[in-house]
């Protein structure tokens, strides 16, 4: 994995979000609630395992995968799905398979991290930056 990706990041934007959430099925209240906080991301690694934990004063959430290979992961919104993350092009791809199939990239310019999410017709992006 690019070394680049380790470190904690702090949202700075988000574009279609809320969007993306109501398909995956969060109440308006529920995203209502998400939209005021502003998450912080913390990506770590130990020996092949990736872990990935979004917190916020409203929830934390974590996976943890290695590369290629197919985990359960509990969504935002405690959807449910088989997920597998890749590598391509200096990046992560993480493919959702089960459920409603979804898309998350991850990549970095700079020091900001940029998420891009694709599910149904709907792509949402959210950009964060490194914190020191």
């Amino acid at each position: 994995m690019n070394t680049e990706f380790l470190g904690t990041f702090k949202l700075s934007s988000s574009v279609n979000f809320d969007e993306y959430l109501a398909v995956l099925g969060a109440s308006f209240i529920m995203r209502k609630l998400y939209r005021s906080y502003t998450p912080t991301l913390t990506i770590s690694t130990s020996n092949n395992t990736i872990t990935i934990e979004e917190s916020s004063p409203a929830k934390t959430t974590s996976i943890t995968f290695t590369i290629d290979v197919e985990f359960d992961e509990t969504t935002l919104v405690d959807s449910q799905h088989k997920t597998t993350t890749t590598e391509k092009d200096d990046g992560l791809v993480q493919s959702r398979t089960s459920g409603t199939p979804s898309i998350i990239t991850r990549r970095i310019e700079g020091n900001q991290l940029i998420e891009t999410y694709f599910i149904n017709e709907i792509t949402a992006t959210r950009i964060f930056e490194r914190q020191a």
